[in-house]
């Protein structure tokens, strides 16, 4: 046995690996965050990109762009409303709704966190593949094509 307990269960411990990559990227991206004194966090590139180029959606329309979960997109964007980055309307036809889109500080911050993306994205590649970034998509294509649980159902029948 090795030093690292999950890595050596192999499969049985693949969420556990993904889970504590996870937390690694999104630790460092935070101090990475730090180091460039940008008060935001690492997963709000997405919402920041997507509404550039969308210009106004909905928590709804975000979470399925993203196929995130809507709770999670919710948590997202509340902070980034607090922090004056996005600002929220309610829909003109159902008040239920909130339409989201950049405020203006968003956009004056946009050009220069891209400079500090592309610095991100080229460490990014130092370590990982092309083939890693294949077998990614082709690992979210089959879960999304049949879920853990339906596969785990058909093994019992």
């Amino acid at each position: 046995m090795t030093k690292d307990y999950i890595k050596d269960l192999e499969l049985i411990g693949l969420t556990a690996r993904i889970r504590r990559l996870n937390d690694k990227l999104m630790s460092s991206g935070k101090k990475v965050y730090k180091i460039f004194n940008i008060d935001i966090e690492p997963n709000w590139h997405l919402v920041l990109l997507l509404l550039e180029e969308k210009e106004n959606l909905t928590v709804t329309e975000i979470a399925s762009i993203l196929d995130f979960s809507h709770p999670a997109v919710i948590k997202i964007t509340k902070k980034m409303i607090e922090k004056k980055y996005l600002v929220s309307t309610k829909d003109k036809i159902d008040n239920r709704k909130q339409i989201l889109s950049l405020t203006s500080k968003a956009n004056l911050e946009l050009p220069k966190l891209k400079e500090k993306w592309e610095l991100i994205r080229q460490v990014h590649a130092e370590y990982t593949s092309e083939s890693f970034m294949q077998e990614l998509a082709q690992l979210e294509k089959k879960l999304n094509d049949k879920s853990i649980e339906q596969r785990i159902l058909k093994k019992l029948q």
